[in-house]
């Protein structure tokens, strides 16, 4: 502001009010920190649920979806170029819209509910002598066990 009062006539008298610039950078540092302390659960709970070998690729793939959705960024694969702002990126914009509203609450509750209560059915199916998950199969059973 400093800088462009330098061109200004001496008489004209600029006066910044309700600035809630500070409170904005603030929120969008605490946003920052919950969507990284988010993902970096998510992986977590990906990797005990699947073992690392087959954990990483979908490890990988989070944090990639973020940043092409965030960039606005589109990746075509069969020309090999990448486009920011392109028209078909409004699509992809909307449809990550509609997955983060919806689809992300019901794959959260998949994944905090179900899934233990379907790793526990199936040790007691094991127990019971019936099928079931097998222990190598899936490294979280051995911590539930």
């Amino acid at each position: 502001m400093e800088e462009l009062r330098k061109d200004w006539p001496e008489s004209i008298n600029v006066t910044c009010f309700q600035d809630q610039s500070e409170e904005v950078e603030t929120l969008l540092a605490d946003l920052v920190a919950n969507v990284i302390a988010a993902v970096l659960l998510v992986m977590i709970v990906i990797v005990a649920a699947l073992g690392l070998r087959w954990a990483t690729p979908v490890d990988l793939a989070i944090p990639g979806a973020f940043l092409v959705g965030a960039t606005g960024a589109n990746l075509n694969f069969f020309t090999r170029e990448i486009v920011f702002g392109a028209p078909s990126t409004q699509y992809w914009t909307e449809l990550s819209s509609a997955i983060v509203g919806g689809g992300l609450v019901v794959a959260t509750l998949l994944t905090l509910v179900l899934t233990p209560a379907m790793l526990l059915f199936g040790d007691n199916r094991n127990r019971q002598g019936g099928g079931g998950l097998h222990t190598s199969a899936c490294p979280l059973r051995l911590c539930l066990s």
